[in-house]
């Protein structure tokens, strides 16, 4: 609870996706429903990036 930490927060957002093998920002997409990661359904709620088929 409090105030969210802008840097940390920019971080988890640039190294999930390259963690997940996605190459370059250009291939995400924000949506706003459930992706699929692997084998696994990734629900958030709010915005969410996306790969782009």
């Amino acid at each position: 609870m409090g105030e969210v930490d802008g840097h940390a927060l920019a971080k988890i957002v640039v190294a999930t996706p390259r963690d997940l093998g996605v190459g370059s920002p250009k291939d995400l997409s924000l949506t706003d429903h459930v992706q699929r990661v692997g084998d696994y359904d990734a629900e958030y709620y709010g915005l969410t990036l996306q790969e782009n088929p």
